[in-house]
């Protein structure tokens, strides 16, 4: 087994230094570095100094402009943030072992996400966590993976897809596409509509990024159908508005009906032949530390999907409107 007794003056190396070391990599200057971690230059430069002693090697090379990574400081530069990151991850867990919940946790959902597991989800979290804080952010799928890719949010609940390779994901149900408009479209005669009858039909869409779009975009393609999209709206409520007031229908899942205030002017219809459906996943963020509070709301988002599939009435309709699947 290797031990820090194989790697000459490994067992000096501190984790202070390789921050440091990464600020300065990722600025490109030793002044900018020094500023943002409030020490001086010179003692940031010493720092650096005997980390390269250590290693028994330069890290960086200068230019009129700065600094830039030698070919041994990008190799550590590309360890040295996963070390860090590693050993936040490790404190966190260790120091929250046996402490109640705190903290701030950020989640971020899919619109129509919030309004399943929103208010369920807050009022268990408030129950199980009265010392934490719950902070949402609602947007469409792909502004919430990018926010896990940066590090903005603790967890992620969005449509799968099929771009999220986190091996930590989990799914959480399965949602299955309608056709909804006003009570006076064409087609409301109709107790299903046929993927290829959608040609016909002037259609409201979210734009892309967006999972549900995405899976629409995959089924257009596979069938060789051509849409008649009039309008892209990157807003749940204002799709649904415009549909209200007949400017077009729309394709989305049966829980984005939830809470609609005119129900009573809006039908749904399957589609089929075929049915396009989308699942809808939970991602821890791999690039920030997960707290007890953390995985507190993760247990509590477990639950909660658990109920739901266990209820399977996500696809329901809250209309009375023919339905079959």
């Amino acid at each position: 087994m290797m031990t820090t007794a194989d790697a000459p003056g490994f067992e000096t190396v501190d984790l202070q230094s390789l921050e440091y070391f990464v600020y300065i990599s990722e600025l490109g200057s030793f002044s900018k570095a020094s500023s943002i971690v409030n020490i001086s230059q010179p003692t940031l430069s010493r720092h650096i100094q005997q980390l390269e002693q250590q290693l028994g090697t330069r890290l960086f090379g200068r230019t009129g402009r700065g600094v830039v990574l030698t070919e041994a400081g990008d190799t550590l530069l590309r360890h040295s943030r996963t070390i860090l990151r590693q050993a936040k991850q490790a404190y966190a867990e260790v120091s929250d072992i046996g402490d109640s919940p705190s903290g701030t946790v950020i989640l971020g959902l899919a619109p129509i996400a919030t309004k399943i597991l929103g208010a369920p989800v807050a009022r268990q979290f408030l129950r199980a966590a009265p010392a934490a804080r719950l902070q949402i952010e609602e947007y469409f799928t792909g502004f919430v993976q990018e926010w896990l890719s940066k590090g903005r949010i603790d967890i992620g609940i969005f449509y799968d897809d099929g771009m999220n390779t986190s091996p930590e994901g989990e799914i959480l149900w399965e949602e299955k596409y309608v056709l909804i408009g006003r009570r006076d479209v064409s087609w409301a005669d109709r107790p299903s509509i046929r993927f290829a009858d959608l040609t016909s039909i002037p259609l409201v869409l979210p734009s892309g990024p967006h999972g549900l779009r995405t899976q629409i975009d995959r089924t257009t393609i596979s069938t060789g159908t051509s849409l008649n999209i009039v309008h892209e709206v990157d807003g749940l409520n204002a799709i649904l508005k415009l549909v209200h007031e007949g400017i077009g229908s729309t394709i989305l899942t049966p829980p984005a009906l939830s809470n609609f205030n005119h129900l009573e002017d809006i039908i749904a219809r399957p589609i089929i032949e075929p049915g396009i459906s989308s699942t809808v996943v939970a991602v821890p963020c791999s690039t920030r530390p997960m707290t007890n509070a953390g995985r507190r709301l993760l247990r509590i988002i477990r639950d909660e999907a658990w109920r739901i599939r266990s209820a399977d009435k996500i696809n329901d309709l809250p209309l009375d409107t023919p339905h079959s699947y």
